[in-house]
C-alpha cells in the first residue's frame, strides 16, 4: 500500500531490482517477471502507456536497464539483473550455483548478470548501488530488512542481502537513517493482520495484474491469488521497520 499511496499522491519513485529473480529459468522468464511489474505500476498510476527500455552505463562500470514510461517520467524501474540466489542461498545450477550470499561472503569473486552484461565484483555493486541512490536524490528510501535484523530469519537470502547492500550504501551517499525503511518479507507472515478491507482488495488487484505474466504464481481471481500458500498471508501484511526497530544484532 505505501507504494501505490506514493504513486497516486504524485511522488517520484525510482526503483531499483538488484537480482532478476529468475529462478534458474533464464532471461525469459525473468523478462517475463519484469514484464508483471510494469503492468503493475501501470496498474497502480492508471495508465498504460509505452515503456522507454534503455541501457544505461554507469560511472561503476556497471550496465544497468532502465524502464520509464514516456507520459511519466517520474517513475523509473531499473533492473541490475543479477543471478537468484534460490530459497537456500546456494543459486541455480544454470547460473553457477551463486548469487548475493555467495558474493557478500567471499566465496565467489564476481556474479555475472543473466543479460549478459560486466561482471560485478563486490565493491562494484556497492559503488553501483551508491550511485543509484545518489542519482535519485531520494527523500526516502524502501528496502527489504537487512541481515543484520532479527526480522530477517527465514526471508529469501537475497532480499536480506539487498536490505545490507541498501543500508551500508546509503549513508555513504548523505541518507540519513531517519530517511530509510526496511520492509519485512517472508517472515512478515507471523505478524497481526494489518491489511484489510478495500486497502487489502487494492493491494490484492495489483498483485494479481503482476501474477498474469508470472506463470509460477499466476491467479485468475482475487479468492485464488489470496489462498496461495505463503502468497496469501504476505498479501494481507505490511510492515515497514524503521532503523530503530529492526533489532539489529
Amino acid at each position: 500500500p505505501e507504494l501505490s499511496d506514493a504513486i497516486a499522491a504524485g511522488t517520484c519513485v525510482r526503483a531499483v531490482y538488484v537480482t532478476a529473480g529468475d529462478a534458474g529459468k533464464g532471461l525469459e522468464y525473468a523478462r517475463e517477471r519484469e514484464d508483471g511489474i510494469r503492468a503493475a505500476y501501470d496498474h497502480m498510476r492508471g495508465s498504460a502507456g509505452e515503456w522507454d527500455e534503455r541501457e544505461l552505463l554507469l560511472a561503476s562500470g556497471a550496465r544497468v536497464t532502465r524502464f520509464v514510461p514516456t507520459d511519466e517520467p517520474r517513475l523509473s524501474i531499473t533492473v541490475l539483473r543479477l543471478p537468484d540466489g534460490g530459497l537456500d542461498g546456494k543459486g541455480f545450477p544454470a547460473t553457477g550455483k551463486a548469487g548475493l550470499t555467495q558474493l557478500i561472503n567471499g566465496d565467489v569473486g564476481e556474479l555475472s548478470p543473466i543479460d549478459g552484461g560486466p561482471a560485478y565484483d563486490l565493491p562494484r555493486l556497492t559503488a553501483t548501488l551508491a550511485e543509484l541512490v545518489s542519482a535519485g536524490q531520494p527523500r526516502r528510501i524502501s528496502t527489504n530488512v537487512p541481515h543484520e535484523s532479527a526480522f530477517a530469519h527465514g526471508d529469501h537470502p537475497d532480499h536480506s542481502c539487498v536490505g545490507s547492500l541498501v543500508r551500508a550504501s546509503a549513508p555513504v551517499v548523505g541518507v540519513a537513517p531517519a530517511q530509510m525503511s526496511y520492509c519485512l518479507g517472508y517472515p512478515s507472515k507471523d505478524q497481526p493482520v494489518n491489511v484489510v478491507g478495500e486497502e487489502l482488495d487494492a493491494k490484492v488487484d495489483v498483485y494479481r495484474t503482476y501474477a498474469a505474466d508470472d506463470p509460477v504464481v499466476r491467479c485468475a481471481e482475487a479468492s485464488t491469488c489470496l489462498s496461495q500458500p505463503g502468497f496469501g498471508d504476505w498479501l494481507r501484511r505490511t510492515y515497514p521497520k524503521s532503523e530503530a526497530e529492526l533489532g539489529l544484532s
